[in-house]
């Protein structure tokens, strides 16, 4: 397994990866500074691949509890539930920060946050609901609180990821104290061991990419600006007020300018607008949840200090370079991983090598979550009413077709549980007809097998080189024609 190498900042330099950010499902982090991104609860909350729902149900148990003993008044539960939210070091995500870290900073921040919590109109009155809410209606709270305290109540399943991410990425872990994790079931904080990675002494904790933002989804001045202000241009004009100004060419005009100058911002003035039209925050909210977007691997790398690109062509190279045959095999496997990565998120997110099934007995090459993002992968469940929570790879670095056995190999992965889509990756098609004819046969059994060969993935590649998205799930569609038709 690879070790922390000294050369770059980045943890893919530290740790002698090949891949580059679109190869990886995690967000390649600085280890010696903090990279201006968040982790977003909402993110959560819109996602329904299991791992974000488990985060979700983790977030909202912990912070309605929170919210309870604040409520109630009970300073002593509230403070030890914040003892361990302040700080979250190892993920190298939000702002940096000059001054001392470590324990009594910890408590300092606790301390803070259930003042300005417990001072607040919107907790009080039992408006504020979740923890995305906090940017909005309490003051002093904002994206990068928000980020810590929710990498926080998720570490657990932050360090499960990272030693899966690891071990799949031959990196090197040490077992090393993981931090305090939160037990829903006890309701206490557990200090505990973990396989972590290590860099000049200091543990790192991984965090997907789908779960990060430039800025949360739910943000005070973005709902000030277009939502409030909005409303309130609407209802100067519906009652002729002062602001109106008419024009020459006889149109009447509210500016935001004016109406800002009457209504400055600040949180209790949007808590006390939310109040008086609840409404217009839940149309904020559906905005938010239909609107919200992932960060592409562009966007993350546009965020880095030391910035690499995303190289496509290096994918491509690392295909052309593979011979058929078994002494490549693993080579293959492990180009493919990169490439499905690469070409289908944020489609296909967290993805697993070599995942074991059936209790053990058997192993899929690759699967991966089956996400909301629009894309082929989404289509398949809401317009083909195919079952997809998960989809299924196999790699298969033959120097002939796919025949039988590999097609039932993949069809006997595929249950009522994973789901009944499956993709075989395969070097060269020779009779792509007979191909197609057998995943026909498949198909009338209820189960969607595509074949994809070299040539299939530098065009996807190809496209993906482009960022051009839509042009991917269009040729996928015109594999899922060549079966269903």
């Amino acid at each position: 397994m690879s070790s922390a190498k000294k050369k770059g900042n980045r943890f893919s330099d530290r740790f002698g990866l090949l891949q580059s950010q679109a190869e990886l499902d995690f967000v390649d982090i600085p280890v010696d500074a903090d990279l201006k991104l968040f982790c977003d609860p909402y993110s959560f909350v819109i996602e329904s691949d299991p791992w974000f729902v488990e985060c979700n149900n983790e977030v909202s148990s912990f912070f309605q509890r929170l919210l309870d003993f604040i409520r109630a008044r009970d300073r002593s539960s509230a403070m030890q539930m914040l003892e361990h939210v302040g700080e979250a070091n190892e993920a190298h995500l939000g702002f940096s920060e000059k001054e001392a870290r470590g324990l009594g900073i910890g408590r300092k921040k606790a301390e803070a946050l259930y003042e300005r919590l417990q001072s607040s109109d919107a907790v009080k009155t039992g408006r504020l609901q979740d923890i995305s809410e906090c940017d909005l209606f309490v003051r002093g709270v904002g994206p990068d609180n928000i980020s810590d305290m929710t990498l926080n109540i998720i570490r657990h399943k932050l360090l499960e990821y990272t030693a899966t991410q690891c071990e799949q990425l031959g990196i090197e872990t040490k077992m090393v104290q993981g931090g305090f994790c939160w037990n829903n079931e006890s309701n206490r904080w557990k200090n505990g061991y973990a396989h972590l990675p290590v860099v000049d002494g200091n543990r790192l904790l991984l965090v997907p990419k789908a779960a990060v933002r430039y800025r949360l989804a739910l943000d005070h001045q973005d709902f000030y600006r277009k939502h409030v202000l909005e409303f309130l241009q609407a209802e100067h004009l519906s009652a002729n007020t002062s602001l109106v100004h008419v024009l020459k060419n006889g149109k009447r005009r509210v500016t935001k300018k004016d109406v800002a100058q009457e209504n400055p911002l600040s949180k209790e003035m949007l808590f006390r607008f939310a109040e008086e039209h609840p409404e217009v925050l839940k149309a904020y909210k559906e905005s938010a949840y239909n609107n919200i977007a992932v960060l592409r691997d562009e966007d993350i790398e546009g965020q880095q200090r030391q910035q690499k690109g995303v190289d496509i062509q290096a994918i491509l190279t690392k295909l052309d370079q593979l011979k058929s045959g078994h002494e490549d095999a693993s080579k293959f496997h492990d180009a493919v991983f990169g490439a499905m990565h690469a070409i289908f998120y944020p489609q296909l997110r967290m993805f697993k090598k070599e995942a074991e099934i059936n209790e053990g007995r058997k192993r899929l090459d690759i699967i991966a979550n089956n996400s909301r993002a629009p894309g082929f992968f989404s289509d398949l469940a809401s317009q083909h009413n195919i079952l997809c929570p998960y989809i299924a790879f196999e790699c298969k670095n033959y120097t002939e077709d796919p025949r039988n056995p590999e097609f039932d190999q993949l069809s006997g992965r595929l249950n009522d549980q994973r789901g009944k889509v499956g993709v075989l990756i395969c070097r060269h098609i020779t009779d792509r007809p007979a191909i197609i004819a057998k995943c026909k046969d498949y198909r009338k059994k209820g189960e969607l097998l595509i074949v994809l060969d070299d040539q299939d993935l530098k065009i996807l590649l190809g496209h993906r080189k482009e960022q051009a998205y839509g042009l991917i799930s269009e040729y996928m569609h015109k594999r899922l024609r060549e079966i269903e038709l």
